[in-house]
C-alpha cells in the first residue's frame, strides 16, 4: 500500500486553494467592472481569457495531483469504480441537459464578440432542469465530485474533493448575491419556489416549490 507524500499534499493543497482564490477574485463583479472602467478594449476577451486561465491551471493541478503517491481509503476497484463511473455518468449527463438552458456562447466567451461586454444580458433561467434546482450545473459538480471520490478513492482525492465542495459552497453563496442584484424580486421569489440543489418531494408527492 501506497504512503502519502505529505509535502507533495500541502504543496497540492496550498496550490487548490490559490487556484479557487484566483477563480473567484477573476469572477468577482469588482474586478470586471475595475476591467471595463480601465482596459476596456479587454472587456470582449474577458471571458475567454478567463476560461483560458481556469483550464489551464485545473489542468495543471490536476496533473500533479496524480504524481503525489497516496495512501488508498479503501479498494478502489471493482465495485467502487462501476459506482464512481455510474454517478460520473449521471453528472455528465445532468450538465448537458443543464446547458441547454444557458447560452452558450456567454458561457463560452465568444458572444462578447459581438456584445462587446464582459457579461452579456441574459433572461433569468427557470425552465427545464431549473425548475427543479436553482443550480443544477453545480449539482452536477457535487455528483461528480462524490462519483471522483469513488473512483479515485485516496487520501489526495478526499482532500481536493473538501475543498472543492467548500469552495462551491462558498461560490453559491455569492453568486445568490449577484443574481439578486441582478433580477431583484424575481429572483426572490425564485429563490422561495425552487430549492438551490436537490430538488425536494412535497406531501403530495409533487416537487416542493417552497425548499431552499
Amino acid at each position: 500500500m501506497a504512503t502519502t507524500d505529505w509535502q507533495g499534499l500541502i504543496f497540492l493543497i496550498i496550490g487548490w486553494t490559490a487556484y479557487f482564490g484566483i477563480h473567484s477574485i477573476l469572477a468577482s463583479s469588482q474586478v470586471k467592472e475595475w476591467v471595463s472602467t480601465n482596459m476596456p478594449i479587454l472587456k470582449p476577451w474577458y471571458r475567454l481569457g478567463f476560461n483560458a486561465v481556469a483550464l489551464g491551471g485545473f489542468m495543471l493541478l490536476l496533473g500533479y495531483q496524480q504524481t503525489i503517491p497516496t495512501a488508498a481509503l479503501w479498494d478502489g476497484s471493482g465495485w467502487s469504480q462501476v459506482v464512481g463511473a455510474a454517478t460520473i455518468a449521471v453528472a455528465a449527463l445532468l450538465a448537458w441537459r443543464a446547458m441547454r438552458y444557458y447560452d452558450l456562447g456567454s458561457f463560452v466567451g465568444w458572444r462578447q464578440q459581438e456584445s462587446r461586454t464582459i457579461d452579456p444580458p441574459e433572461a433569468l433561467a427557470t425552465e427545464g432542469l431549473n425548475a427543479h434546482v436553482r443550480h443544477p450545473l453545480y449539482t452536477a459538480t457535487v455528483l461528480l465530485l462524490i462519483g471522483w471520490i469513488f473512483w479515485s478513492p485516496s487520501l489526495v482525492t478526499l482532500i481536493v474533493v473538501a475543498l472543492a465542495g467548500i469552495y462551491l459552497r462558498i461560490g453559491i453563496y455569492f453568486e445568490e448575491i449577484k443574481l439578486v442584484n441582478t433580477y431583484g424580486a424575481a429572483y426572490e421569489r425564485y429563490q422561495q419556489e425552487v430549492p438551490m440543489l436537490f430538488p425536494r418531494l412535497s406531501r403530495d408527492g409533487k416537487k416542493g416549490m417552497r425548499n431552499r
